[in-house]
């Protein structure tokens, strides 16, 4: 089931937004945003009603977003470690290991670059839904 929260809104790109949220009660148990139960984190989210800078909004925040950002952040450079092993023992045991960390290496950038293009956002990204008065 899908979080509600509100933010303020503190960068905005077309057809996205960086949000300002405040931990709440809730925080403590989901922590899909980064918030472990005190302070402040900033979000991406679909920007669809065209927020601007300085308002005060409510994000939906996907409960895919807890489960699925992780496996896809670690999940990539890890079977990239493993594609690498397998590749590299055809060679020799050193190569599998060499090969491995390089392609995990690899792998971190991959997810890092997607992480900054805001591409697993757009998939199973927190979504703004309205303005807050």
């Amino acid at each position: 089931m899908p979080q509600l929260e509100q933010g303020l809104v503190v960068r905005v790109k077309p057809g996205f937004a960086e949000v300002e949220i405040v931990s709440s009660s809730k925080c403590k148990q989901c922590s899909a945003c980064g918030i472990s139960g005190s302070g402040k984190t900033i979000i991406g989210a679909d920007n669809a009603i065209n927020a601007q800078i300085g308002d005060h909004v409510e994000v939906q925040i996907s409960s895919a977003a807890k489960d699925i950002f992780p496996l896809l952040f670690l999940g990539v450079p890890i079977l990239f470690f493993f594609i690498g092993i397998i590749i590299g023992n055809r060679f020799s045991e050193l190569m599998g290991i060499l090969f491995g960390f390089f392609l995990m290496a690899l792998g971190f950038i991959v997810s890092a670059v997607m992480g900054r293009l805001n591409y697993f956002n757009k998939i199973f990204g927190s979504k703004i839904i309205r303005r807050v008065t």
